[in-house]
């Protein structure tokens, strides 16, 4: 069942495992793929329950933009992004701090090449937690988007990242962008509710969890931030 959040005032909507349109495709490829999960808890050489969340998160809600200019911030190596948007005739650009052979432009999320408001969507998967200033960051996302634009981030919770991310300060996050000129106007926890599929939490993230003062109890499981935000 899905439900609302309510942590430290962030209303959120959980989205559980199994109200989600890929359960059954995932309970699948879980099942059939648990041999691959090491001894640290980690999947190797398959595709992460996170990157799953993340997956269906983009053919949910990127699939559907229509003739959009959309900048992907920190795209990496992984086309999912540019994938779905560039379905319905979207013109993708995409940005990273590396040469990755996706990138069209090698640059910092801070620093940008665009003119203002060049973008009518910004968006940034699993890359706003890794960020050095994550002010300067969305900063220059509101400086490239149009003022009737969108952009949408997924970043990972109880993973890695800033300590509101291993949190899940939902609070602290969204006032970050809120103080950059930013406001969410939809937000939801992918993989909080994940039974019967199997909890995620590699033995190094839950120590790493516990040194920075996080309670950890056995049901705690890493999962996936998605939000929506406006100027």
């Amino acid at each position: 069942m899905g439900g609302f959040l309510r942590k430290r005032d962030a209303n959120v909507k959980i989205v559980s495992c199994k109200d989600c349109f890929k359960f059954q495709r995932c309970l699948k490829y879980e099942t059939s793929n648990r041999h691959r999960i090491n001894e640290d808890g980690y999947w190797r050489n398959c595709i992460s329950p996170i990157r799953r969340c993340v997956n269906a998160i983009c053919e949910k809600y990127f699939s559907v933009l229509n003739d959009l200019k959309v900048l992907e911030v920190g795209c990496g190596t992984v086309k999912n992004v540019k994938n779905e948007i560039t379905k319905n005739g979207c013109k993708w650009t995409g940005v990273d701090k590396k040469v990755t052979g996706l990138a069209t432009h090698v640059c910092k999320v801070e620093r940008t090449p665009f003119d203002d408001c060049s973008f009518d969507c910004v968006i940034g998967c699993e890359t706003i937690q890794y960020w050095k200033d994550v002010n300067a960051g969305l900063t220059e996302v509101r400086r490239v988007l149009k003022d009737d634009g969108t952009a949408f981030f997924t970043t990972s919770i109880h993973f890695c990242g800033g300590l509101e991310f291993q949190k899940g300060d939902f609070a602290v996050i969204e006032k970050n962008f809120e103080k950059n000129g930013l406001f969410v106007t939809r937000s939801e926890l992918w993989r909080r509710l994940y039974k019967p599929l199997q909890r995620y939490l590699p033995e190094p993230i839950r120590r790493n969890l516990e040194r920075n003062g996080i309670t950890v109890d056995d049901n705690l499981s890493s999962c996936v931030y998605f939000c929506e935000v406006e100027k």
